[in-house]
Order: C-alpha cells, then structure tokens, then sequence
C-alpha cells in the first residue's frame, strides 16, 4: 500500500489513519494480544500458584421448617445486639459445623431465605428457611 492509501483527505488537512482516535483506542483495547511473554499456543510462562490449599465443601440447598415460641426474641430477622431467632439458629448451624464462620458472618455466602419475618415476641407454627448445607 502507499502512503496516500492510508491517509484520508480531512477538511485541508492530511490525516494518517494510523492516527486516528479510533485507532489508537482498538490498539488499546487489544493490547493484551501482543504480550511478549505468552508461548505458541497462547499461555503465558508464569505458572500461578495457589498459597493456600483449600478443602471443597459439598453442600445442597435445603429448607426447614421452624417452629418456636418468641416469647423472650426481638423477632426473626438477624439484628446486631439484640436476641433473635435467626441469630440463635446460625449459631446453633454453626456450632454444629453445618455452615462455615465465613457463611454465619455472611449469611448471603450460605444462600440464607426466610420464608416470612415475625415481630418482637411473636410465635411461629410453621416458618420455612432455606440455605445450602454440607451433606
């Protein structure tokens, strides 16, 4: 190709389009492809390490069905600093090794649902909670 094939005519001016913004920005964006470090088929020679070896945990979502007396509990729902039903049963999980530390501090880790929530010394019948536990 020559030069005036790869230079567009704008306004008086010649522009290279080698230049040009949209260019630049694809040149960018694919930067990654011309990393010098990666081998024939793509990969790169340093190999990642893991630190820290860690044990898979097999668990299965499953749901129970709760019933208590709410007597003495500020409720169902999990509130920092005061006495409640979903607290109780965490630790109870937890104690028990069902879930983790890291799933009773985040619950959501454990895919944690309540079915309803019950206000300050309310009782429930039948109350369903679901989350992911070991097998």
């Amino acid at each position: 190709m020559s030069v005036a094939a790869e230079s567009v005519e704008k306004g008086d001016e010649l522009v290279n389009k080698q230049h040009t913004r949209y260019h630049q920005r694809r040149r960018m964006k694919r930067q990654w492809e011309f990393n010098e470090n990666k081998t024939e088929n793509g990969e790169s020679d340093a190999k990642k390490t893991c630190d820290q070896p860690f044990e898979r945990i097999k668990r299965k979502k499953m749901a129970m069905l709760l019933g208590y007396c709410g007597v003495d509990y500020y409720g169902m729902q999990r509130n920092p600093g005061v006495k409640t039903i979903e607290e109780d049963l965490l630790t109870a999980l937890r104690d028990a090794k069902y879930i983790t530390e890291e799933d009773f501090v985040n619950q959501q880790n454990a895919q944690f649902q309540r079915s309803s929530r019950t206000d300050k010394g309310v009782s429930a019948a039948r109350q369903v909670v679901s989350l992911k536990l070991r097998k």
